[in-house]
């Protein structure tokens, strides 16, 4: 639901707010945060107002496939990061979140071709380390 109502009675719909990609990614990393401290509840509901103000970005669907991923919901992880891939095929940061869940889940060749994309295109340094983590099993407690 779009709508709320705040304090003094009036109501408004989130959709009408002006709503930076940056302060999208803010609060995804926020959500981020949530889903490492296992405070699921409260990264649904980020995620929740991050569909909301914005459902046709890809950004609301990479917390949430950090989330599924934290449940050990691994098809569901994939079906995000994959609809994320649907929506803006550049986003390096939904690659690298599918190739971790695939290698989870025993497809390291998939899992490989994808890294092997995000070091080609070398994009964000950020995502492209994550990449090498995830190629060199340097992140076996998230597996």
């Amino acid at each position: 639901m779009s709508i709320y109502k705040h304090s003094f009675g009036e109501e408004f719909d989130l959709k009408s707010i002006p709503v930076e990609r940056e302060f999208l990614q803010l609060l995804g990393r926020l959500c981020h945060l949530g889903i490492i401290k296992s405070c699921f509840k409260e990264s649904e509901t980020i995620i929740d107002a991050l569909r909301t103000l914005r459902p046709e970005s890809e950004i609301p669907l990479i917390p949430l496939g950090m989330l599924y991923f934290a449940q050990h919901r691994f098809k569901e992880s994939c079906d995000a990061f994959i609809q994320a891939l649907e929506i803006n095929p550049e986003n390096d940061f939904a690659k690298a979140h599918l190739a971790l869940v695939l290698r989870r889940i025993g497809d390291k060749k998939d899992s490989d071709v994808l890294i092997e994309q995000i070091l080609k295109d070398n994009r964000e340094p950020e995502v492209v380390a994550f990449a090498k983590e995830i190629r060199n099993n340097e992140i076996d407690a998230l597996l």
